[in-house]
This record gives structure tokens, C-alpha cells and sequence, in this order.
């Protein structure tokens, strides 16, 4: 298995479904690596996405999900899926408490859990929890559930991830957060962002909060894989972090909580990710933009554009890895001045917003 390799080009990781194995079993090359979660990796419903990423070598990692454990009422409660049949739940009482985490000899099985947990990936996260500021308990315990996992597995790649709200990002603690976070970890280390809601279509001044924060953060010395940033993705990478993690139907986004509040299960459909407006497309349209010779992909076995039986819409999902890959690393060559110019006068209203979400945060930056 090949490491993860942040140091020339950016990387894009496939954010998987629950039964997304056939894309580990036949991706020829289209993403640097996959992306697992914890509860999609747990027998005896789950756990073949793991066997085949091992069994293809495919670069992985595990997203224990941790903070969805404070929604658990109890070790019966199934109200937003199988999170209580993870081991990750099974090593904390439920309800949890954070002020009984901050209790080293109470966190250490939580811990233990995360890393045999991820076993066998690339990077080895420490348990982390939504917070609100810095003197939040949440926060407390994700600083000493760092500190645990680098006592018990210090010979691992240890990884911080940080998921927080859109509300809680736009207060800006995100910024005291790196510096508080350079003292504790060692220039280099790999830090996953999630923040909700992050949407291409959220005004200008809330994107460019947004690319502040992931600036802070390489300015403190870390490598930052956004986590489910939508199409806003491309310009995050291009300007400022070292890769994405993805997904290429659902998981494109993330959610404030993990309760579905819907009172029906929408279905959700296959598009076609255009990397030249950097965003989803029906799929009728891309192929009519396709056959007008307006949309193409640089591979050229690529059909995704053309795809329309149930067995080659798995070439949309190919095209949806490779082709934000092909985006993120076209828009890192250009940088942030260049993806400016490129996008000022763009026809597309979520480019031009880009374009000034990214001006703000030059501006905002001199101001500084």
C-alpha cells in the first residue's frame, strides 16, 4: 500500500458508500485513495469495503465518526442509524459525557478503540467531538485524546480531525484553534476538516471565512484534507489546502447532526462533475454539452459523459474521482490570483463567487 504522498500534487480521496466495494474492485487509477467509515466497516452487516482496499492495496483511511456519539441516548439507540453497534460506542457509556472523558483512565478505551479501529491505514486519527470555543469541554477532550493516541501508538502517523458547524466556523475560533494546535502536534501533521453545510452557493464573505480558517491552519505548519467541501472543494485545494476527501453521489456534504430530519429518504442521483465550471451536472445535460463538444474529460477512455445502463453509471462514478482530482491539481497550478483572473467575469454565478470569496480573503489577510 502506497503512502499517502501530500508533497508535490494534491490528493483527492473517494468518500465510499456503504456498498460502494465494486468501485474499490474496478477503479483503475481514478483516486488516490478511499475513504471508510467506521460504521460501514462493522460486521456482520458491513465490512467489505475494508477487505477490498486491503485486498486491491488501495490507499484508505477510517472515519471513526466519533462525533456523532454525544447523539446516542442510550446503547438500544438506533434513531439515526447503526452508530451503537460500532465498537467505537461500545468503549464509552451512553450517554457520553465530556467531563467524564477529560478522566484519562475513562478516554483511554475510547482511544484504544479508534486505533485498532484503523487499523492498517494510512493515517491514525485521535477521537474528536464538535466544540463551540476553545474552553469548550468537546475541545478539552479532543486535545487529551490526542495526547493518549500519541502515547499509546507513537511509532503510527497521527492525524487531528476537526469537525465544527458552519456557525461555530464563522466565529472564528477555527484560527486559535491552529495556534493551539501547532503547540500540541509537530509541524506537518495530517489535519481533516468538517465543517457543515459548506455549499457553493453560500455567499462570498462565508466562503472566504471559510478559506481563512484553512490558511490559518497550513500557516501553522499543517497539511489539510478538506472534508466534504462540494464543489467549493476546488477552489479550498487550489488555494490553500493539500487535498479533499470526496464523495461522488452522497457525502458531498456534511451535515450540522446526524439526525435525518426528513420524513422520507430523497433519492439522490448520479450527476456529472464538469472540472471546467467546477461543479455537478445532470447527467442529460453534460451529454448534450458533451455531444455539442463543449465537456470533455482529459482521459480519453472516459464514457461517463455518454453513460446510460445501470452497469456504466459506475463510469460516472470514475469520472466524478478523477475528474475533481484533474480539477484540484489544474487549480493549485494556477493558484489563488490565477483562479481570480480565471473566474472575475465568469458566466457562472458560483465561479464569480468564488473570485470574490477569494479577493476578500487576500484582503482580509494585508488587513491582518
Amino acid at each position: 500500500m502506497s503512502p499517502l504522498d501530500l508533497g508535490n500534487s494534491p490528493v483527492c480521496l473517494t468518500r465510499l458508500e456503504v456498498n460502494e466495494h465494486r468501485f474499490v474492485a474496478e477503479t483503475d487509477g481514478d483516486t488516490d485513495g478511499v475513504v471508510i467509515a467506521h460504521r460501514f466497516d462493522t460486521p456482520p452487516k458491513h465490512g467489505r469495503l475494508k477487505r477490498e482496499a486491503l485486498k486491491a492495496r488501495m490507499p484508505f483511511l477510517i472515519d471513526i465518526e466519533s462525533w456523532r456519539l454525544p447523539y446516542l441516548a442510550d446503547e438500544g439507540d438506533r434513531s439515526f442509524g447503526s452508530d451503537v453497534d460500532t465498537a467505537i460506542a461500545g468503549s464509552v457509556s451512553l450517554p457520553m459525557s465530556f467531563e467524564s472523558l477529560l478522566d484519562g483512565s475513562r478516554s483511554e478505551p475510547l482511544v484504544r478503540t479508534a486505533a485498532v479501529a484503523q487499523s492498517g491505514a494510512l493515517i491514525t486519527f485521535a477521537p474528536d467531538f464538535q466544540f463551540l470555543t476553545i474552553d469548550d469541554p468537546a475541545f478539552q477532550v479532543n486535545r487529551a485524546c490526542l495526547r493518549q493516541l500519541q502515547e499509546l501508538v507513537p511509532r503510527e502517523t497521527i492525524g487531528a480531525w476537526i469537525h465544527v458547524s458552519l456557525d461555530t466556523m464563522l466565529s472564528g475560533v477555527l484560527s486559535s484553534v491552529a495556534e493551539i494546535y501547532r503547540s500540541d502536534l509537530p509541524a506537518g501533521t495530517i489535519l481533516a476538516l468538517t465543517v457543515s453545510d459548506i455549499r457553493p452557493t453560500q455567499p462570498p464573505e462565508v466562503l472566504a471565512a471559510y478559506f481563512s480558517a484553512l490558511e490559518a491552519f497550513e500557516l501553522a505548519g499543517f497539511r489539510v484534507l478538506v472534508d466534504r467541501a462540494n464543489d467549493v472543494s476546488v477552489p479550498a485545494v487550489g488555494a490553500f489546502a493539500s487535498g479533499c476527501m470526496l464523495g461522488n453521489r452522497i457525502y458531498r456534504s456534511a451535515p450540522a447532526s446526524p439526525i435525518f430530519e426528513n420524513d422520507y429518504n430523497p433519492k439522490i442521483r448520479l450527476k456529472y462533475f464538469d472540472g471546467e465550471r467546477a461543479r455537478m451536472v445532470q447527467r442529460d445535460l453534460a451529454q448534450r454539452r458533451f455531444e455539442r463538444g463543449v465537456l470533455d474529460c482529459k482521459r480519453s477512455r472516459c464514457a461517463a459523459a455518454t453513460a446510460t445502463s445501470r452497469k456504466r453509471l459506475y463510469e460516472l462514478r470514475f469520472h466524478a474521482a478523477h475528474g475533481v482530482r484533474d480539477a484540484i491539481r489544474d487549480a493549485q497550478e494556477l493558484g489563488a490570483q490565477g483562479l481570480r483572473r480565471r473566474w472575475r467575469n465568469a458566466e457562472q454565478m458560483h465561479l464569480r463567487g468564488f473570485a470574490q470569496a477569494l479577493e476578500i480573503t487576500e484582503a482580509r489577510r494585508k488587513e491582518a
